[in-house]
């Protein structure tokens, strides 16, 4: 049975850019979950993530004053790239209320091992992404819990998760952004109903 609108505000997504990558970019991504009824945070990265930026205590501020702005019980972390390795790192340390990970373009966990947290995953991953290799994207499995869920993108690249064109060092798509996109769209709006119908 689908959940409600009342359990839908219980469950929240905080969002982490890629580094180097301007906000707005993933306006698209977090403007749906917003409108599908989930509270919806973009965390901005001081200095684009870079120079220290990604791991400034202003990162967890900016997590604190969102939870503690809304009603939210629930709280689903997700990233693309850079903004996946600053979920991990916020889920190895846990955050009050945490209930998921959605992890997007990216070869972490690398650095901390999430295998035994009981946390509801979901890895998104473009088979054609030239800085987050299929291999290197796998070399990390095992530091994930059991149950994860795997979202394989036949075609897709790196770049194409964000709305912000080309990133130097990918792979050339070989599927249209839109279909990359809406295939992303809606294995995140997949995992955050899941955890609100679990409620």
């Amino acid at each position: 049975m689908p959940a409600d609108s009342s359990r839908l505000q219980k469950v929240g997504f905080i969002f982490f850019p890629g580094g180097l990558v301007e906000p707005i970019a993933y306006a698209p991504l977090t403007h749906a979950t917003a409108e599908a009824g989930f509270p919806t945070y973009m965390i901005e990265l001081p200095r684009r993530g870079a120079f220290g930026g990604a791991r400034s205590p202003e990162v967890a501020n900016r997590i604190h004053q969102a939870i503690r702005e809304t009603k939210v019980t629930r709280w689903v972390l997700g990233g693309h790239s850079l903004g996946a390795v600053i979920a991990c790192d916020f889920a190895s340390r846990g955050v009050d209320g945490m209930a998921g990970l959605i992890l997007i373009g990216t070869s972490h966990p690398r650095d901390v091992d999430l295998s035994r947290m009981n946390l509801r995953v979901t890895k998104i991953a473009g088979t054609r992404d030239g800085l987050a290799s299929r291999e290197k994207v796998e070399e990390n499995k095992v530091k994930l819990p059991p149950l994860t869920k795997w979202v394989w993108i036949e075609g897709g690249n790196h770049s194409q998760f964000g709305w912000y064109g080309f990133q130097p060092g990918d792979h050339f798509a070989t599927i249209p952004a839109a279909s990359q996109r809406e295939q992303m769209l809606r294995a995140v709006l997949e995992a955050l109903r899941a955890d609100a119908e679990s409620l």
